[in-house]
Parts: C-alpha cells; sequence; structure tokens
C-alpha cells in the first residue's frame, strides 16, 4: 500500500481520538518505509505510547487538512 494513504488514514483516526488504529495504520507506515526514517510516524507513535496509547481525557478533535491530490 502506498505510505501516504495509510499515513492519511492513521492520521485522522489519531485526531479522531482511535488510538488504537492510528497505532495500527502507523506501524503500517513503518513497514512500507522500512528503509527509510520516518520522522513524522515515529514521532506521532512517541506521543502516543507516552499516554499508552489512550488520548487524554481533553483531547480536542484537531482540524487539519491534507492537500488534495488531484
Amino acid at each position: 500500500r502506498e505510505w501516504r494513504k495509510v499515513f492519511k488514514e492513521g492520521f485522522e483516526a489519531y485526531r479522531e481520538g482511535n488510538w488504537s488504529l492510528a497505532k495500527d495504520k502507523f506501524e503500517e507506515c513503518l513497514l512500507i518505509k522500512e528503509k527509510v526514517k520516518d520522522e513524522p510516524t515515529h514521532n506521532l507513535l512517541h506521543y502516543m505510547r507516552k499516554h499508552k496509547f489512550v488520548p487524554p481525557v481533553d483531547w480536542k478533535y484537531r482540524h487539519t487538512s491534507f492537500n488534495k491530490e488531484k
């Protein structure tokens, strides 16, 4: 699968507070780019790991848009 698509799915799950799904998607990203250092994915997994993959109680949906592919 294409990294960008999987990362987008993971990031959307992350924003929505579905960190279980986000974790799965981000781990898939690391498999796709196993020979390349993937800083965005590593950083998000690190942050979620610090919270034991449970969003903080005050977690708010963040509106972050990706550039639409044309």
